[in-house]
């Protein structure tokens, strides 16, 4: 199943939410430190995110991830 670039990124981008609250959840890190385990847990949330949205979006997919990669990077 194949998705507009525009909603492959929103879904990239809430799962990729998703993820990074689940990874605080379980590791135990509150708000958003600057740490070792912070830092993990947000790469990981990161390219889990990307991931999903380049094996969601129909075309140029890869160029699809590194956009939302970087509205991870920024929010």
């Amino acid at each position: 199943m194949r998705f507009n670039p525009v909603i492959s990124i929103i879904l990239g981008f809430i799962i990729a939410l998703v993820c990074s609250g689940f990874l605080k959840l379980v590791t135990g890190v509150s708000g958003y430190t600057i740490g070792v385990i912070g830092s993990l847990d947000g790469a990981f949330a990161l390219m889990i995110g990307a991931l999903v949205t380049t094996f969601l979006a129909k075309e140029k997919k890869i160029q699809y991830g590194i956009y939302c990669g970087i509205i991870l990077i920024i929010y």
